[in-house]
Order: C-alpha cells, then sequence, then structure tokens
C-alpha cells in the first residue's frame, strides 16, 4: 500500500518536508496525487472536503526567501511543538504544521537570519530554538516522522512502516596529523622553547619524540585501522590540505610524510 498525499501547494519545501518525514526518518511508501479527491493525506491550509488524514499547512511551504518566523514552542503528546495551526479542527491529525517544523529545523532556517555570531561569525548554538526550548539534544524530526507514522498506521492499518536499519561510519577530521614530528625546523624549534620556558612536559615529550623513543601522540592511525578492521568499519578521513596559516596548522599536503 502506498500512500496518496496531496500537497496544496505543491512547493520544493514542501516536496522535501515529505521526503524527509516518508523517506529518510522512516520507510512509508507513498505518491504524490494531484487532487484532494481520492487522496490519503491531505496537506493543506484549510481542512479538506474529502475522507483523508488532514495535516494542516500555517504557510511557511508556500513561502519564497527567508524572513523571520513566529517560533513559540508549546508542548504537543509530550513533543515541543510549534507553527501552530490555529485553524485546525479535531479532525487535524494535529493542530500543528509538522512538515514546516521539520523543514525550519533539519534546512537550519533560522541559520539565514540575522544573528549574534561568536568570534568567527558562526552561529551559536545557545542562538538556536532548540537550545531556548530545551530540545538540542532531541532527535525531534525522527521523533515527529514517528509519531506520524504511528498516527497514520492506525488510520490506514494496512501501511506499511518500517525504519531504516541502524548503521555506523567513523569519520576523522585530521586538522594535525602530527603533535611534533614532520614539522617545519622553525616551528618545532619555536614550539620547543615556549615548552621550556613555561616548564612543560611537553618539552620532555618533543624530545623523546625527536629521538624515536616515543610515537607521535597524534599518530594514532595504525590502532585506528586495527580497530576499523576488527569491528569491519569503513571510515571517512577528511585531512586538513591548507597551507600553514594563521588557523590552518597542519603538515605541509606537499611532503611525503602526509602523502
Amino acid at each position: 500500500m502506498a500512500l496518496k498525499i496531496h500537497l496544496a501547494a505543491n512547493t520544493e519545501r514542501a516536496r522535501y518536508a515529505l521526503q524527509l518525514l516518508f523517506e529518510v526518518v522512516q520507510q512509508i511508501p507513498y505518491q504524490l496525487h494531484p487532487q484532494a479527491m481520492g487522496a490519503d493525506v491531505v496537506y493543506s491550509a484549510s481542512a479538506p472536503d474529502v475522507e483523508a488524514a488532514w495535516l494542516p499547512a500555517s504557510g511557511l511551504l508556500s513561502q519564497e526567501g527567508i524572513r523571520p518566523q513566529p517560533t513559540e514552542v508549546s508542548d504537543w503528546e509530550g513533543l515541543p511543538a510549534f507553527f501552530p495551526c490555529p485553524q485546525a479542527t479535531p479532525a487535524a491529525c494535529l493542530p500543528y504544521d509538522l512538515p514546516a517544523m521539520v523543514f525550519y529545523l533539519v534546512s537550519r532556517y533560522e541559520e539565514y537570519l540575522p544573528f549574534a555570531g561568536d568570534q568567527h561569525g558562526r552561529f551559536r548554538a545557545t542562538e538556536s530554538l532548540a537550545f531556548r526550548a530545551g530540545f538540542l539534544r532531541r532527535p525531534l524530526v525522527h521523533e515527529w516522522g514517528i509519531w506520524l507514522g504511528e498516527r497514520l498506521r492506525g488510520q490506514f492499518p494496512g501501511l506499511p512502516v518500517q525504519r531504516p536499519a541502524y548503521r555506523f561510519r567513523p569519520s576523522y577530521d585530521i586538522d594535525m596529523a602530527w603533535a611534533y614530528r614532520y614539522r617545519p625546523g622553525w616551528l618545532q624549534l619555536a614550539g620547543a622553547g615556549r615548552d621550556l620556558l613555561k616548564n612543560r612536559p611537553a618539552f620532555q615529550q618533543r624530545l623523546r619524540v625527536w629521538r624515536k623513543q616515543e610515537e607521535d601522540p597524534f599518530d594514532t592511525f595504525a590502532y585506528l585501522d586495527r580497530q576499523h578492521e576488527h569491528f569491519g568499519l569503513n571510515p571517512l578521513y577528511f585531512f586538513l590540505l591548507g597551507r600553514y596559516g594563521a588557523y590552518d596548522k597542519n603538515t605541509d599536503p606537499r611532503k611525503p610524510a602526509l602523502q
């Protein structure tokens, strides 16, 4: 059974939100239906005149461009909810615009609006709606998607609802492949001088690494390889390949050691 879903406003935003809810969070077969008549689910601002599950729309997914949005968060059946739909009747699945919530969170809509960034101009987590409303550590889009799947399965008993199998793929950002080895001589001497003047334990560690009495503390690649092989993992490594500068401190990518 594939759900027939009608979008009153068939926009890129609405289709993207549906894909997240019905393909990414869980696997519910669906197809877009050109009209409300004959549809199983209708996403529209007003209540449909047909027997269908109604997802009320607030208007966000019909808009173009980026503009400030009202995002007062309430509680609905134990889940944080926003984008209320006052026009929703008891026949609606819920009195909130669920696809709009999903789109707003996953697209990181608020990061396209003016914000007070950190010292590098980056969006702070503490500026986010999720932090202010207390759900920063909750997978809210997945929770709402699962809620919707259970709601629709109750209305359509034959509806197949599956959740994607769990997969884990480790990834690593290698900003500095080595702490001491293969770095420019002047840089190593400057670092050793700072360690010596400040009586840091790192000075002795530098000496042991230079004398090949100890492995470089950042050189964990062989250990990681063993772990990946043991657990059957296929990792991704992201090496910083920029030239040495104020913020890029990795070994020059032209050096054979890094290659």
